[in-house]
């Protein structure tokens, strides 16, 4: 949530990231029974476990790492916009990319990117912005396991333009009642 203190980044916040987006990534696969583990039910039990417990403690800590989101979203669209200068992945053992399916990713994730540049200048104000931001996660980590269908991808995109324009809404009210609060010669800002 918001607070008045100037908005730092930390270590401790990029590791939250790094960790609960593995934690997403893994504990999806597991529950979907993709990846070498197979389709054990122990297994999806595990990523049940892993996924509830990830998107938790994001959403506790989502002020800390919350503008590492931005961060990994335009770097994977600087990959996407490689892969489509080259034809090829730069990872990967260079696979030849199929220019349909990176030109769709690429314009994604920029938008994405313009969606969620907001938290790299402030923490998130709401529990919509914090649930959007971990949708955005569960989008990513879903879109890399299921490669060429986007749908998980298009739906962060739509709970994260919900919450932007949520979030603009609620400002221009906000301002709005400010100025007609404030006292005679006396600006606000």
């Amino acid at each position: 949530m918001s607070s008045d203190r100037a908005f730092k980044r930390s270590g401790f916040g990029l590791a939250i990231f790094a960790v609960g987006f593995i934690a997403i990534l893994g504990g999806t696969a597991w529950l979907t029974g993709q990846g070498y583990s197979g389709e054990h039910p122990a297994l999806r039990v595990l990523g049940a476990g892993l996924l509830l417990g990830s998107i938790w403690l994001l959403a506790r800590t989502a002020g800390r790492w919350a503008g590492y989101f931005c961060a990994a979203c335009a770097l994977a669209a600087v990959k996407a916009a490689l892969a489509l200068i080259f034809g090829v992945t730069v990872s990967s053992g260079h696979l030849v990319s199929n220019y349909r399916i990176v030109t769709e990713l690429f314009i994604t994730l920029i938008v994405v990117c313009a969606l969620t540049i907001r938290f790299t200048f402030r923490e998130p104000r709401s529990r919509l912005e914090e649930l959007s931001l971990i949708g955005g996660m569960v989008g990513l980590a879903l879109d890399i396991l299921t490669e060429p269908n986007f749908w998980p991808l298009r739906v962060a995109v739509l709970l994260l333009a919900i919450s932007w324009i949520v979030d603009r809404l609620t400002n221009r009210t906000r301002s709005r009642h400010r100025q007609h609060t404030a006292p005679q010669g006396v600006e606000l800002h």
